[in-house]
C-alpha cells in the first residue's frame, strides 16, 4: 500500500462532543446524567449540540411571499456554528474563522500529504479552543456547541484507484428562524449543485426501535413514545426524492429533541440541517487532483408550504476559495 495513503487511514477520522457538553445535553432533555454514556443517546447529543446564530439584514438569505411566523419579520436562514459568543450582526458571517474547510493532497506527494493534515490539525484545535473559551465565558450557563472532522480517500474512476487524501472541518448547521409549525403543512428542502450534499437529521416517527434497548429509551422519552432520531441526504441530479419534513415530523421533533441553547436564549427547531461534499464532488476531485476547490458553488433552499396552499422560500448560497475554505453570500 502506498506510504501516504496508510497515513491518512491512520489519522484522526472523526471526533464526537465532550463528555462535558453531552452531561449538558442530558441535563436538558432528561436531567439524568446517566443516558450521556449509553452509545444509543450519543447519536442524539450529537444532534443537539449546535451554537446558534441569526443572519440579518438580507446577507445570506432569499425571502419571498408574506411572512407567516409572528415572531419574525422575515423568513430566513439561521446559522448554527462554534467559535462565536454573540449574534452575529448582518453580513458578517464570514468573520468566523472557519466554518467548513476542505483539504485535498495528492496521495504520492509526501509533503503535499504533510502540509494538509497540519492545517487540518491547526483548524480543528482552533475549533476545539474557541469551544473551550465559549464554555469558559458562560460558566454554568449551559451554552451548547458543535464541531466535526473527518478523513477519506478520493476515488479517480478513470484510473480505477483512489488518488488523493480528502479531510474536511465542520462547525455549522442551517435552520430556518422558523419554530412554530402549527400552519406548516411540510417544508421541503433542497439543493441545487452535485458538488454539495445535505443532510437532515429530525425525529422519524416510523424508526424501528427493534434493536432499542427500551428500558433506557422509554424512561428518556416516555412509555408512550414512538420513533427515533433519523437522517436524509439530497443530492442535485443524483437523488430522486426531496427532503420533505411534515407537520407531524416537526412538532414531534420540538417535543423530543431538546433546546439549542443560544446567548439570546434557547430554540426548538425541530432538526438540524448539515451541508456536506458530495461523492460526486470526491470522483472529480479523483481524476484530478488540481481540481479547484473555487468551482464548489452551491444553494439550500427551503419551501415552506402552509396548510391555507401558500408557500414561502428562503435559500442560503454557499462559495468555497481556492484554499478550500466556504464563505456564505447572498442566494441568487
Amino acid at each position: 500500500m502506498n506510504k501516504n495513503n496508510q497515513n491518512y487511514k491512520e489519522t484522526f477520522s472523526a471526533f464526537e462532543p465532550s463528555e462535558k457538553a453531552v452531561e449538558k445535553v442530558f441535563e436538558i432533555t432528561t436531567d439524568k446524567r446517566k443516558f450521556s454514556k449509553h452509545v444509543m443517546f450519543r447519536q442524539a447529543a450529537a444532534v443537539m449540540l449546535a451554537f446558534v446564530f441569526a443572519i440579518g439584514g438580507g446577507f445570506g438569505i432569499h425571502s419571498f411571499v408574506g411572512n407567516k411566523n409572528a415572531s419574525d419579520n422575515k423568513l430566513g436562514i439561521l446559522i448554527a456554528v462554534a467559535g462565536e459568543k454573540n449574534l452575529l450582526e448582518a453580513g458578517k458571517a464570514n468573520e468566523q474563522d472557519l466554518f467548513y474547510g476542505i483539504y485535498v493532497a495528492d496521495l504520492d506527494d509526501e509533503k503535499a500529504m504533510r502540509d494538509a493534515v497540519s492545517r487540518w490539525q491547526t483548524d480543528r484545535s482552533r475549533l476545539e479552543q474557541q469551544g473551550q473559551e465559549i464554555e469558559k465565558e458562560f460558566g454554568n450557563k449551559p451554552i451548547t456547541r458543535s464541531y466535526g472532522s473527518s478523513s477519506g480517500a478520493c476515488y479517480s474512476n478513470r484510473l480505477q484507484k483512489e488518488t488523493a487524501a480528502f479531510y474536511t472541518n465542520q462547525a455549522g448547521r442551517f435552520l430556518l428562524n422558523l419554530f412554530k409549525y402549527d400552519n406548516v403543512k411540510d417544508i421541503t428542502i433542497e439543493n441545487t449543485s452535485r458538488y454539495g450534499t445535505i443532510t437532515i437529521s429530525y425525529w422519524d416517527n416510523d424508526y424501528d426501535l427493534s434493536q432499542m434497548d427500551m428500558d433506557v429509551y422509554y424512561e428518556l422519552y416516555g412509555k408512550d413514545s414512538i420513533g427515533y432520531f433519523s437522517s436524509k441526504d439530497y443530492t442535485f441530479n443524483e437523488t430522486k426524492d426531496k427532503i420533505v419534513l411534515t407537520k407531524e415530523s416537526l412538532l414531534s421533533g420540538i417535543e423530543k429533541e431538546g433546546e439549542l441553547l443560544t446567548a439570546d436564549g434557547p430554540i426548538k427547531p425541530g432538526y438540524t440541517l448539515e451541508w456536506n461534499p458530495s461523492d460526486y464532488l470526491k470522483n472529480c476531485i479523483g481524476d484530478d487532483i488540481r481540481f479547484d476547490l473555487s468551482q464548489i458553488k452551491d444553494s439550500i433552499i427551503f419551501t415552506v408550504n402552509y396548510d391555507d396552499g401558500t408557500s414561502e422560500q428562503a435559500s442560503v448560497s454557499l462559495a468555497f476559495d481556492s484554499d478550500g475554505y466556504m464563505h456564505i453570500g447572498d442566494a441568487k
